[in-house]
Order: C-alpha cells, then sequence, then structure tokens
C-alpha cells in the first residue's frame, strides 16, 4: 500500500501553460482524504509553489514541500524550515566566477529573491520565469551570510546551455550537485543535496517505507527521486534517461499525467 506521492512541478504537475488541470486537483484532493502524503518536490522557492499548494488543500499540519532540488525542506502550515543546506561564500564566488568565465547569467536564489547583476532577454517571455520576483544589483553588495543562498543557476538559450553543459570541469561536477529542470538552465546547489535526500528525511520522519512511495517527474533533477522512490513514474513528456529508469510511464503534463498515476494506484480507479 502506497503512503506517499511525491511530485515535481513543472513538466509534471503542471501543464505548460503553468496551471493545475481540475481533474490533477481532485485526484489529489481524494488522495489527501485516504491519508496519503502529498509531497511536492520541485526545483522553485516555496513562494512560488504556496499557489499550487493552497488550490491542493496542502497548507496543513504535518504536509512537507520539497524546494530548491532538496536544499530546503517547509512544513506547509507553519512554513517552517526542516531541513536546510545552503552554499558556503566561497562557494558561491566560485560559481559567479565560472558563469563569467562561460559568459553567462547566474541567478543567485535566497528563500524570497532571487538575486541577478543583469536580467537576460531568454527569459522575458518564458512561462519558466513567471512570477519570479528578481532583485537587480551588483553581487559585492549581498551579504551572503544574512541572505543565505540555497541554488544558483546559469540561465541562457538552450544551445548556450548545452555547450555549457559539455564545458564544466570535472572538479565542479564532483563538487556540485548540477542538474537541468527546465531547457534554459544548469541548477547547482551543494553537494549531497537531491530531491532524493529530502524525501528520504521526510519518509524517515513520517515512518514510511521507501516501497510505500510513489514519486513522479520528468527531467534529469528528478532521477535520483524515481530510483529511491516503490515505484517511480516517468512522464510521457519525461527525458529518455527517466523513462529508461522509470517503473511506470504516464501521461503528459499536458494530459493529465499525475492524475492517471493517483487515479491508478491510490485511488484504483480502473478502466481509466
Amino acid at each position: 500500500m502506497y503512503k506517499c506521492v511525491a511530485i515535481d512541478v513543472d513538466g509534471t504537475l503542471v501543464n505548460d501553460d503553468k496551471k493545475l488541470t481540475q481533474r490533477t486537483i481532485d485526484s489529489i484532493k481524494m488522495a489527501i482524504q485516504k491519508d496519503i502524503k502529498i509531497v511536492v518536490s520541485s526545483a522553485r522557492s516555496f513562494y512560488r509553489l504556496k499557489d499550487y499548494l493552497e488550490q491542493l488543500q496542502l497548507i496543513k499540519n504535518n504536509q512537507y514541500t520539497i524546494c530548491f532540488n532538496g536544499a530546503i525542506i517547509i512544513e506547509n502550515k507553519n512554513e517552517e524550515v526542516m531541513l536546510s543546506n545552503n552554499f558556503d561564500t566561497e562557494e558561491i564566488w566560485e560559481l559567479i566566477s565560472l558563469a563569467n568565465k562561460f559568459k553567462t547569467s547566474i541567478f543567485l536564489y535566497s528563500m524570497n529573491n532571487v538575486f541577478v547583476e543583469k536580467v537576460p532577454r531568454i527569459i522575458e517571455n518564458s512561462k519558466n520565469f513567471k512570477n519570479v520576483k528578481l532583485d537587480l544589483l551588483k553581487f559585492e553588495g549581498i551579504n551572503f551570510d544574512k541572505d543565505k543562498i540555497y541554488k544558483i543557476l546559469f540561465v541562457d538559450d538552450y544551445d548556450k546551455v548545452t555547450e555549457i553543459k559539455k564545458k564544466i570541469s570535472k572538479e565542479f561536477l564532483q563538487k556540485y550537485e548540477i542538474t537541468s529542470s527546465i531547457p534554459e538552465c544548469i541548477e547547482f546547489v551543494k553537494k549531497g543535496i537531491t530531491k532524493s535526500k529530502s524525501l528520504q528525511f521526510i519518509c524517515e520522519k513520517c515512518n514510511i517505507e521507501k516501497s510505500e512511495v510513489i514519486a513522479i517527474g520528468d527531467a534529469d533533477n528528478d532521477l535520483e527521486m524515481i530510483n529511491f522512490a516503490g515505484l517511480g513514474v516517468a512522464m510521457e513528456n519525461a527525458t529518455d534517461s527517466l523513462k529508461e529508469k522509470a517503473d511506470y510511464i504516464t501521461n503528459s503534463n499536458n494530459d493529465d499525467g499525475v492524475a492517471n498515476v493517483i487515479e491508478k494506484y491510490i485511488l484504483k480507479i480502473v478502466d481509466i
């Protein structure tokens, strides 16, 4: 019997218009009524997930959200930080120097802010950056002891991002967790920080075995979470590497793939 469903957001929980469908909302609400723990697990910050959590009626005690690819776990009702792993100041400046070397834009994510020195044109019409609050200022003016940084993005067009990925040295690959959840970005968090580690933390806290977990995702930053779960699910729109590791491939994010999984494995609705 499954007791927990961990769900990625972009490309998974929401459709390409960044909206929840009514079928998805209804299926998750019914799962909650069966005492299933729903863990929203995202590269986003908590404030950019809160509207979805409210629609899904997940702003309650003992429901948790994984943010910044696992760098932070939030208890939804009181917004209490259960787990926190921020960059050291030295690491931040090292990644800023690397971005400058590649001549690409860099975003620094604190709990409630995104610091940039220059807003790249690539994000102006991108749905992936809708409602992101950007603070434009020189990085030298930031006190990183006060404004802790949990995630760092390199942001550029797809071809440039692909080129940069190939050129990142083995030293950086070994020193940081480096993934992508959207085509315009390369995402950095501290070494050892993954969605799966944070999901494991929640499961241990709630006495849930990994065999009792379903994890659903679409991108490379979901891979370890898919491997951790008793049932790892890839969206139809997922990367090929994720599909290869998944136990089940559901519909796309534009065709209620998450609802399909919950109806099939939690609600036991037949002939769907």
